[in-house]
């Protein structure tokens, strides 16, 4: 996904526009929109850039507890330095600055739009906060109804304990 220089000079600081999840490998990921929409914030200093952005699409994740489908919203911010010159701007590590050749005339942003996207993913994907997950027993999803498994199911090592009648300890 490559952005040219002109194109940065001309936003008047703001730039939008919609490019392809072909565009960026996310072989990893499941979008559910075939289009990853950009906005960026553009502050130039000479012939530098600063652009700070987010990426928003929306992916199909499996929730790691019941291990239903569901969609997720991302908004992915990043911030990378654009430059000619080859020492680095404060508050940038060398992996944010994008450094061009004299004449060079566009640059690729997916490299960047793909690491943030998949930052902004979880590292436990869950459906919803109060996900109950599948029976361990039965495998019932026990977001849909209850089984009777933890009724049921005593261990015998612990069925005796049941028994014991705690109310006239002291």
């Amino acid at each position: 996904m490559k952005l040219k220089l002109t194109d940065l000079v001309n936003s008047q600081g703001t730039l939008e526009f919609n490019f392809s999840v072909g565009d960026i490998s996310l072989e990893e990921i499941n979008p559910v929109t075939i289009g990853i929409q950009l906005k960026l914030n553009i502050q130039q200093s000479g012939p530098n850039f600063k652009i700070t952005g987010t990426a928003n699409l929306i992916l199909t994740e499996m929730c790691d507890r019941c291990l239903d489908n569901y969609k997720l919203d991302i908004k992915a911010p990043f911030s990378i330095f654009v430059t000619t010159q080859k020492s680095l701007k404060p508050g940038f590590s060398e992996s944010d600055v994008i450094l061009l050749e004299t004449n060079q005339r566009d640059f690729n942003l997916g490299p960047t739009v793909h690491d943030a996207i998949l930052l902004e993913r979880s590292i436990k994907n869950l459906c919803k906060e109060d996900c109950l997950g599948l029976c361990s027993n039965c495998g019932v999803n026990l977001n849909n109804g209850y089984c009777n498994c933890a009724s049921k199911k005593i261990d015998e090592k612990w069925a005796s304990l049941i028994e014991i009648n705690f109310s006239h300890s002291e």
